[in-house]
């Protein structure tokens, strides 16, 4: 594989978790669960969802009154083979409620702070998150 393919690649994926960041804090659902693999596991802080209908119906259950950011940092993705590669990247989640009367959502500091594994997979469609793991290393408690 030569290099300029390599980087394309690696800028894909990188791509894929900056996206997946947006898209949840937007509660875009059907764009989260568009950058995964049709077979795709998801391992959440409930419990895994495998594929798009479970992910869907895990994502349509959260709380809409939440403002919520997911800040990600020291992205890095790796190709693994012609059709796969891995990601990590450190995340950093704000949330706060939103006020009645709009305007920014108050909060104390990051709720939360961990790591991103992800492994992707080229699908017809592009590449796509085949599995994805999140670590705790920091909770507000």
């Amino acid at each position: 594989m030569d290099a300029t393919t390599r980087t394309t690649i690696e800028h894909d994926c990188a791509r894929l978790i900056t996206d997946f960041a947006l898209r949840i804090d937007a509660f875009d659902h059907g764009a989260v669960v568009a950058l995964f693999a049709e077979d795709g596991t998801w391992e959440t802080w409930r419990g895994p969802r495998q594929g798009h209908a479970d992910m869907r119906a895990y994502l349509d259950a959260k709380d809409f009154t939440l403002r919520a950011r997911h800040i990600v940092t020291n992205i890095r993705s790796d190709v693994t083979g012609a059709d796969t590669a891995e990601g990590t990247a450190y995340w950093t989640y704000y949330e706060g409620r939103a006020p009645i009367e709009g305007g920014p959502a108050p909060f104390d500091g990051p709720r939360a702070i961990g790591q991103y594994f992800k492994r992707f997979v080229r699908t017809n469609a592009g590449w796509r998150i085949a599995h994805s793991r999140t670590e705790f290393t920091f909770t507000r408690g």
